[in-house]
């Protein structure tokens, strides 16, 4: 890898690691920031919304009680209790009269009354607007809640569940208050037959609540009231919750809707059930990641949850991050196009200059420099400078090592021109020298010849 690259790899770490991160601690900061407002802002919901409710069920009681106390009431309804119907009993007549004007006048003032039925200490009917049902036993008029309603409302005033009407298409509830004659002794029970579209209208306001928000009640019941609307009521140890009211994504769910305790699905309303208050990040009966937060209202053993997508609460941060992105992407794109640009600016000298330096090592001395790398007032400047000063030395050193090579050779050459003549003439002397010796020789011979002839 050479420079440059090297360069370019290291600017874009030190650049965009830090980047990276930075963008990934802001979406994470980000996000749980939004999950926290948005938990805040659904737990002050649900708060609202079981207020409401409980505001509610506190309005319908008072209407309740007001009937349950009113003198013409305990003055009427024990003539009805103690007599039966004859045209000519005045007081009876008086009695039927002056309860139908009333209950008229409760059912106008609150329209979501359907009913109002006195029963006897029997459990039998003894005045409706409808006369037709008048000695019917309560329990027939009201299958689901009506001897439930009759039996807990001997003392005290009594909410009963939401139900689904057996005769149309639309829920209710019944709430019953004891009735007691001058003397405080027991005479019967008043029965209102409330219309749910009410308070269904307080639980499923989505206004507040998004795309995929919204708010359901369920409650706890035992497996054969999950299985039967028949026999829906209340189990404080049932192992299953009951979906109370149509729901934003399955409008058929009241009373078909239930989920066993323990399931992994439809968390939220299994907490609220259990009577739990919590704020929970789980799957809904649809196996979607939500937020929900869970309230109980005990008066009336429901448990009440409001929810929304996960994926919609993040919808925002999503979009953010999906922008940060694109930002992040061009300032890669921009960032490594510059720190190409800049490695080349701070690589293509150095690179420039190796290449000499690798020709200056080859022996060649006469490589010319780019003035420009000379002119840059940098550290590449004195670089250059150096490198250029030392060659040019060392191509002055290395001409005149030549000429001095050259100097020094042409006079051994002359030396060795005069050695040859000086050993040329050595030889002949030397052979001269040679010949004189022999010829002393041979006269040295000749006189000891003629010496020899002469003895003789």
């Amino acid at each position: 890898m050479n420079l440059q690259k090297k360069l370019t790899a290291i600017f874009l770490i030190v650049t965009l690691i830090p980047l990276l991160l930075v963008s990934l601690l802001g979406y994470t900061n980000m996000r749980e920031t939004v999950l926290n407002v948005q938990q805040r802002s659904f737990e002050a919901t649900a708060d609202l919304r079981k207020t409401e409710i409980q505001d509610y069920f506190a309005g319908i009681r008072k209407e309740v009680r007001s009937a349950q106390e009113s003198q013409e009431v305990r003055k009427y309804l024990p003539i009805l209790y103690r007599q039966t119907e004859k045209s000519g009993a005045a007081d009876y007549r008086q009695a039927i009269d002056f309860l139908t004007k009333e209950t008229a006048g409760m059912m106008e003032r609150r329209e979501e009354i359907g009913d109002i039925i006195f029963v006897d200490s029997a459990g039998k009917i003894i005045f409706n607007k409808k006369q037709g049902i008048i000695g019917q036993p309560v329990g027939e008029r009201f299958p689901i809640f009506g001897n439930l309603v009759f039996a807990n409302s001997q003392k005290e005033i009594f909410v009963s569940g939401v139900y689904p009407r057996l005769d149309s298409a639309d829920y209710g509830f019944l709430v019953g208050a004891p009735i007691y004659d001058f003397s405080d002794i027991f005479i019967g029970v008043v029965i209102f037959e409330f219309d749910a579209k009410k308070i269904y209208d307080i639980i499923q306001d989505r206004e507040t609540l998004g795309e995929t928000g919204e708010v359901l009640v369920v409650q706890r019941v035992a497996e054969s009231a999950a299985k039967s609307v028949q026999k829906y009521s209340y189990d404080e140890k049932g192992g299953f919750v009951l979906f109370l009211n149509p729901l934003r994504f399955d409008p058929q769910a009241a009373f078909n809707r239930s989920v066993r305790i323990g399931e992994s699905n439809s968390l939220p309303a299994q907490a609220a059930a259990q009577g739990k208050e919590e704020s929970v990040f789980s799957l809904d009966y649809r196996g979607k990641e939500v937020l929900g937060v869970t309230r109980y209202l005990p008066e009336n053993n429901w448990g009440l949850v409001v929810k929304i997508d996960l994926a919609e609460l993040l919808a925002p941060v999503k979009a953010v991050a999906r922008a940060t992105i694109v930002f992040v992407s061009l300032v890669v794109l921009l960032t490594t196009l510059m720190v190409w640009l800049l490695s080349r600016r701070i690589a293509s000298p150095i690179l420039e200059l190796t290449e000499v330096a690798k020709k200056i090592g080859q022996g060649n001395l006469n490589v010319k420099f780019n003035e420009k790398l000379a002119s840059t007032q940098d550290e590449t400047d004195v670089l250059a400078k150096t490198l250029a000063s030392s060659t040019a030395s060392l191509l002055d050193l290395y001409e005149n090592l030549e000429k001095k090579v050259k100097e020094r050779t042409e006079k051994l050459a002359q030396s060795e021109e005069k050695l040859k003549k000086l050993l040329a003439e050595s030889e002949h002397a030397n052979k001269l020298m040679v010949g004189r010796e022999l010829k002393m020789v041979e006269l040295k011979k000749q006189l000891e010849n003629n010496k020899n002839e002469n003895k003789s």
